[in-house]
């Protein structure tokens, strides 16, 4: 049986993507709440307060943040369904050090600019990615 933690990858993998979907197709039109969690750490209004042309840009911005997000995820997957076949080292450390410097760039800017979800999202993405990392380490060691 393969271990619990290759299945967990694959599902951070595929929650990564479904969020790049949802950031560069829904969000920026359809939810403003979710645009609102963010836009309330640089003032105190809503998203809809600003003109056309800003809202314009923010929702491009989502929609690169997006896709970016979505083929991040969809290389996770499959470096991820790799592991399936072969528990390979090499595997996790690739998807390891994406996650690690995706954290590092991301993370500097966002307490720079001390938007606080995104700090919260950004730490519970790297410890959906570590928590595996770390779990496949201690299970290989052993066999």
């Amino acid at each position: 049986m393969k271990n619990i933690f290759i299945y967990w990858i694959i599902t951070v993998s595929i929650a990564v993507i479904v969020a790049g979907i949802i950031f560069a197709l829904i969000a920026p039109y359809f939810i403003q709440s979710i645009q609102d969690i963010f836009y309330y750490s640089f003032n105190d209004q809503s998203i809809q307060s600003i003109i056309t042309i800003d809202k314009n840009h923010i929702n491009w911005i989502y929609a690169v943040l997006g896709g970016s997000l979505a083929g991040w995820g969809v290389m996770i997957l499959s470096l991820s369904v790799n592991l399936l076949k072969e528990n390979n080292k090499r595997i996790w450390n690739t998807i390891l050090f994406s996650v690690i410097t995706w954290f590092l760039i991301d993370t500097i800017i966002t307490v720079k600019y001390m938007v606080v979800p995104n700090l919260i999202l950004n730490i519970s993405i790297l410890l959906a990615v570590l928590i595996p990392y770390i779990g496949n380490t201690k299970i290989t060691k052993k066999t």
